[in-house]
């Protein structure tokens, strides 16, 4: 698999942020089902120092040659994971040498 890494964070976060100005979703699609106490469940946005702190837990660190690595990201959401991972491994393969044309296989 290759992917194309140069400019999709910038991207990546520019639609990020329009979605959010310009999208008013319907009250139905926060809506999952009713849980045991009665409430319902519903969207649930992983805040960017929550997303921080988990990569940084993980030791996804820009000091690390994250090129070596793999990452899966496997959620369906709005990239709150996958854009700050690209920035940490773009970040971290400038300086352990790599090309970003190279990092293809660095996230599934």
């Amino acid at each position: 698999m290759s992917v194309n890494l140069q400019g999709i964070t910038q991207l990546g976060r520019d639609a990020v942020a329009h979605y959010w100005k310009t999208v008013r979703l319907p009250k139905e699609a926060y809506q999952y089902g009713l849980r045991s106490d009665g409430g319902t469940h519903g969207l649930v946005l992983t805040k960017p120092h929550v997303v921080d702190l988990i990569l940084d837990l993980a030791g996804y660190t820009r000091d690390v040659d994250l090129g070596a690595r793999s990452l899966l990201e496997p959620a369906c959401g709005h990239g709150a994971f996958l854009f700050p991972a690209v920035e940490r491994l773009l970040a971290s393969a400038r300086s352990h040498g790599r090309r970003p044309a190279d990092l293809g296989d660095a996230i599934g």
